[in-house]
């Protein structure tokens, strides 16, 4: 007979007179890997309140462990033995893996710590799991993928029932997702739960026994294994995705941008081209040289071999501390944290690039009176809002991708675009890079996943170990089904 270790029964919650899950029913037994394939965003927060820490609820009953640990005429219990593993460290990153893992855990009462003691069990769970990790070295020293791992680690040492892994595969490289999905399986194999979310049905089909597809705070289908096939996904997921414009091919092939045996600390012989109008996805496979390559083209680093030439000549290192000026602009990954002045308005944060070209003139009734004509058919009347941060997270990508649009570089660097977006705002990043395009700006997409890049993109380059291993043109993608929506399961 199966363990149940989480079931919710008709489960609504209400936030500010809006409903934010509405009636859910679901339950994960012991030993098997539940997906959540979220449409977008909406009460995923509030689901997870609920199961972790039995915050009050409008409506239903909540059971962990078989029992009735939450309910809507009775507050909630305490915590359930539950850990969510997000994009965002849960580590102190100034102590060592040992402490997180043992000393800052829940439930850990010793006064004296015996290091030597908490080092010889941190070994014993490694070496069980074929992992080098050292239980002395410091959080803040590790790699991403390796602070996940110590998260895991210390929730099964935790005790942990119930593990959730919350949209963290965009963090990894495909090798790192696959590792990291092997060891969610061995834990599972000895009496943990997983609940997967995900908003990539890739994903969640490769890993999960069964996968429940939720939008707006509601589950609209759960599909066992045996149906999992990109059909059934169809009216809930890649419809939407039609009203994309496939890519044009290439009228002229003319070398922007290349790389001639560029060798950096990671970077080994790095040779490739761009050509002038194209969209290319530089793939970094092992995730390690994708900031290395956006440090050398903002002049943040020096070549140790090779040359970059862009247009018709050398691009060197006291060209590259002026990108701007040169013609190239980025959108960093997780912009709206990063790009975004806040203190400014609308008009101000459209045009600022400008400055590079037209610091004199911007402010002149007529530039603004002519940028704001030309720009108001896309922008609406956010373009007058003075309180930027009153806008939605869709206005501000607006805001961000039509100030290159207006700056209208020679190429624009995207790093990881998808990365933070659930699938509706993948789709609308995806139209504001297609209007990119269409004014003829070169974009190079910089990514670790290829998430759905590849309907946009006229070419792949994957780059492995600090070198290319493999290029390849549209009509090729199909290949690449199994990681990433391609133009032949739309279009």
């Amino acid at each position: 007979m199966k363990e149940e270790i989480l079931r919710f029964d008709h489960v609504t919650c209400v936030h500010r007179e809006r409903t934010v899950l509405k009636d859910i029913n679901l339950h994960i037994f012991k030993g098997e890997i539940v997906g959540l394939l979220s449409i977008n965003y909406q009460g995923i927060k509030e689901l997870l309140d609920v199961l972790s820490d039995n915050v009050p609820i409008h409506y239903g009953y909540v059971y962990f462990d078989e029992q009735l640990v939450n309910c809507y005429y009775r507050e909630g219990s305490s915590r359930n033995k539950v850990s969510v593993i997000k994009k965002q460290s849960s580590l102190a990153e100034d102590l060592t893996v040992c402490d997180n893992i043992f000393a800052l855990r829940r439930g850990f009462k010793k006064y004296v710590i015996n290091s030597g003691m908490l080092k010889k069990q941190f070994r014993h769970f490694v070496d069980e799991l074929g992992i080098d990790l050292q239980g002395d070295e410091l959080v803040k020293d590790l790699s991403v993928f390796d602070r996940k791992l110590v998260e895991l680690i210390k929730a099964v040492i935790a005790g942990t029932r119930l593990i959730v892994i919350d949209n963290i595969s965009d963090l990894f490289s495909k090798a790192e997702t696959s590792r990291f999905q092997e060891l969610l399986h061995y834990y599972v194999n000895k009496g943990c739960a997983v609940l997967y979310i995900s908003n990539h049905h890739e994903e969640v089909f490769q890993i999960c026994d069964r996968v429940m597809i939720m939008e707006n705070g509601q589950i609209l289908q759960v599909l066992e294994r045996q149906s999992f096939i990109r059909e059934n996904i169809e009216p809930f997921y890649l419809s939407k995705w039609q009203n994309l414009e496939r890519p044009g091919d290439l009228r002229e092939k003319n070398v922007l941008l290349e790389f001639d045996g560029v060798t950096c600390e990671r970077i080994k012989n790095l040779s490739f081209s761009v050509y002038r109008g194209e969209c290319v996805i530089l793939q970094d496979t092992d995730n390690i040289v994708t900031e290395e390559i956006v440090d050398i083209l903002r002049g943040k680093k020096s070549l140790v071999g090779g040359h970059i030439c862009l247009g018709y000549g050398e691009y060197s290192e006291k060209r590259r501390k002026n990108y701007l000026r040169e013609g190239i602009a980025f959108i960093d990954k997780n912009p709206i944290e990063s790009m975004v002045y806040k203190e400014q308005s609308y008009y101000e944060n459209l045009s600022c690039l400008l400055k590079e070209r037209k610091s004199d003139l911007l402010n002149g009734r007529k530039i603004k009176k002519s940028i704001i004509k030309e720009y108001i058919s896309r922008t609406g009347e956010d373009i007058y809002t003075k309180n930027i941060m009153e806008l939605s997270e869709a206005s501000l990508y607006n805001m961000l991708y039509y100030r290159v649009h207006l700056f209208h570089p020679q190429v624009v660097i995207l790093i990881q675009p998808l990365s933070e977006a659930d699938m509706y705002g993948r789709l609308h990043i995806l139209h504001l890079i297609k209007e990119l395009t269409k004014k003829h700006i070169t974009i190079i997409i910089l990514t670790v996943n290829l998430s759905d890049t590849l309907i946009v993109a006229n070419r792949l380059i994957t780059i492995k170990k600090g070198r290319v291993s493999g290029e390849y043109k549209s009509d090729e993608f199909q290949k690449f089904e199994q990681d990433a929506i391609t133009p032949e399961n739309i279009w």
